[in-house]
C-alpha cells in the first residue's frame, strides 16, 4: 500500500467536552500534538489542520507544499 492510501485510511476524530471551550483531535488512538506542542484548539478547523499535520509528520509521510 502506498503512502497516499495509508494516509487516506487514517481516521481523524475531533472531540469537545460538554461546556468545554476547546477542540481535541485524535488520529486512530493517538492524541494529536502539533508542531508547537498544542493538544487543544479553539476551532474545529484548527484541530483538523493539526490532525492532518500530525498524519503527515508522524507516520513517515512527506510534508507536501500546499
Amino acid at each position: 500500500m502506498d503512502n497516499k492510501s495509508q494516509q487516506q485510511q487514517q481516521v481523524i476524530r475531533l472531540i469537545s467536552w460538554n461546556d468545554g471551550f476547546h477542540i481535541y483531535a485524535k488520529v486512530g488512538n493517538d492524541d494529536v500534538v502539533d508542531e508547537c506542542g498544542n493538544q487543544k484548539w479553539s476551532t474545529r478547523k484548527e484541530a483538523e489542520d493539526a490532525a492532518k499535520w500530525f498524519i503527515e509528520n508522524n507516520n513517515g509521510y512527506e510534508n507536501h507544499e500546499k
